[in-house]
């Protein structure tokens, strides 16, 4: 692939594993997998607290790990628009924001078996 970072509207699922996951499509404003470095970053908004409860939950667990799938435009799985899974390590959350100012942050959380692109 020669592209070495994705970026994109995604749709993105969370949980503790494949079987157990929630939609937080409407929290990423952008979710990128640097394939470089098999890292994930994103920029999630803090308002959203089903998001920072299972962010919190994961960290409180032995390997901090929450399972990832990550499909770019939409739901729609295709050669074009190619899904991904992987699991990310919630290593630091930091929810303080200056007062009046928009509650948003970017966290980069290390991955770990990132997928190919899956096309079907």
């Amino acid at each position: 692939m020669s592209n070495d970072l994705i970026q994109d509207r995604p749709v993105i699922m969370l949980g503790p594993d494949a079987g157990s996951l929630t939609d937080y499509s409407c929290a990423f404003q952008t979710f990128q997998i640097n394939e470089r470095r098999n890292t994930v970053v994103k920029a999630p908004t803090p308002s959203t607290s089903g998001l920072w409860a299972e962010l919190f939950t994961a960290m409180g667990t032995r390997t901090a790990e929450l399972y990832f799938e990550y499909t770019p435009a939409d739901d729609t799985v295709s050669a074009s628009n190619p899904k991904r899974t992987g699991y990310i390590v919630v290593n630091d959350l930091d929810t303080g924001a200056p007062a009046f100012e928009a509650r948003r942050q970017s966290k980069t959380f290390p991955a770990r078996d990132v997928s190919a692109p899956i096309t079907s």
